[in-house]
């Protein structure tokens, strides 16, 4: 999964040659529940009947804003996943991506309230350090 790199139309040429499952784009979660019109959610996410199996992949860094944002989803996928991988400089300003690792608190509650909260599986994509600290 990466920003801009899976959209509905790039998952669908995978599964028409065998791929079995996709992730959506990183989508924000913020802006995915927040703004005004919906604009970002109908330009950012879309999928058909045919793009099963299927994880949405979010940005986040506030638990509640999180759960809002996959419940806006669930119904749509099979999984939903929370990015912190992503080494992007935009990640680092927003605190979210690889940079939240620095937060294992905050983490847990994420993954807590998502776990909880969410009809569907909650993953968590990583990134490897070379040292733990």
């Amino acid at each position: 999964p990466m920003v801009d790199g899976s959209e509905l139309p790039f998952r669908m040429l995978c599964r028409k040659y065998g791929v079995e499952g996709g992730y959506s784009p990183m989508l924000h979660a913020r802006i995915f529940t927040e703004t005004p019109n919906a604009k970002y959610r109908y330009e950012h996410f879309s999928t058909c009947e045919g793009d099963r199996p299927l994880f949405v992949q979010f940005c986040a860094n506030d638990p509640e804003i999180f759960l809002r944002a996959g419940r806006m989803v669930e119904d749509m996928c099979d999984a939903i996943d929370l990015n912190l991988g992503c080494p992007q400089r935009i990640a680092k300003s927003g605190n979210y991506g690889a940079f939240l690792m620095r937060n294992m608190t905050k983490i847990q509650s994420l993954v807590q309230t998502a776990a909880q909260g969410f009809k569907v599986p909650v993953t968590v994509k990583i990134r490897v350090f070379d040292e733990i600290e």
